[in-house]
């Protein structure tokens, strides 16, 4: 089951003390009791809320990943002088919070590989719709400019990206300028017109 964000206070408390528990025990050493001693509730009550520990894993981590757009969008121009240096710097941001971001990393390494793909990609994964959300100001700065795609909606866009950030990201030994070349070569001519930048 791929978990959505919730709106629900009870989760809400439940997904912190989760956090709060992989953080000071670790992801393989918290039991769903520590979870539920820490949210002041019953074992009982949390699966009530929450129907099994890879289901608690996705909520902590699209918690995580919410924080991380949040710190995405305050950092972003709305409009930037240059949007093509805005887009690279954008990209180059999120690969390091993926590569760096320690809770990030630690809950995305215990997700199941597959219920990782379905959160990270897809236009129906609930971060396409949190990357969208911090894209769309560059998206819209590019699009007013006349510098974007006319083919191309924003949907396909941000998956275009996704995909790239998802390969990108892994690559911790990737040197920044080749890093960058590869972003400026294969990026950007995908959704911006006229070439490499």
């Amino acid at each position: 089951m791929t978990a959505t964000r919730p709106t629900n206070p009870a989760i809400d408390r439940i997904v912190t003390a989760a956090r709060g528990c992989f953080r000071d025990y670790g992801v393989q050493r918290t039991r769903m009791e520590d979870v539920a001693d820490r949210a002041g509730m019953s074992r009982q009550h949390l699966y009530r809320s929450v129907a099994s520990r890879p289901e608690l894993l996705e909520l902590a981590l699209l918690a995580r990943v919410e924080e991380i757009v949040q710190e995405l969008e305050a950092g972003t121009d709305p409009s930037p002088p240059d949007v093509t240096e805005a887009i690279v710097d954008y990209l180059r941001r999120v690969i390091d919070l993926g590569r760096h971001d320690e809770e990030f990393v630690t809950l995305a390494d215990a997700v199941p590989r597959l219920s990782l793909n379905a959160l990270l990609t897809g236009e129906s994964s609930p971060i396409h719709a949190m990357a969208a959300r911090s894209l769309v100001p560059l998206l819209e700065a590019a699009r007013e400019r006349g510098m974007l795609r006319q083919d191309l909606d924003d949907d396909i866009i941000v998956t275009w990206i996704q995909g790239v950030v998802t390969f990108l990201t892994p690559q911790v030994d990737l040197p920044p300028e080749r890093q960058d070349k590869l972003i400026r070569w294969f990026v950007l001519p995908g959704i911006v017109g006229g070439g490499p930048r």
